[in-house]
C-alpha cells in the first residue's frame, strides 16, 4: 500500500502489519524529478503497474515534468 500527497513523497506500507516500509522521494525515481509538487492521486496502469504522474518545479516560468515508474519492481 501508497500513500500519496500533493509533494513529492510516497510513503509505503505492509498490507498486513500497516509497517512503514520506507519513503520514496521523486528525485530518488530521476534526477530532472527536482519540484516539491506532484499529483496526490497519480494514475496507474492495471495491466504493467506503471504509475504516471508529474512533478511540478515552482519559480517565475514553473516547469511540469510528467513521468512513469514501474513501482512493482522498487
Amino acid at each position: 500500500m501508497t500513500v500519496t500527497t500533493d509533494n513529492n513523497n510516497t510513503k509505503a506500507f505492509d498490507m498486513a502489519t500497516l509497517e512503514a516500509l520506507g519513503v520514496t522521494r521523486q528525485d530518488q525515481l530521476h534526477p530532472f524529478l527536482t519540484g516539491p509538487l506532484s499529483a496526490a492521486h497519480a494514475s496507474r496502469d492495471p495491466k504493467t503497474g506503471e504509475i504516471f504522474n508529474y512533478n511540478l518545479d515552482l519559480g517565475a516560468k514553473a516547469v511540469y515534468r510528467v513521468f512513469k515508474a514501474d513501482v512493482e519492481n522498487r
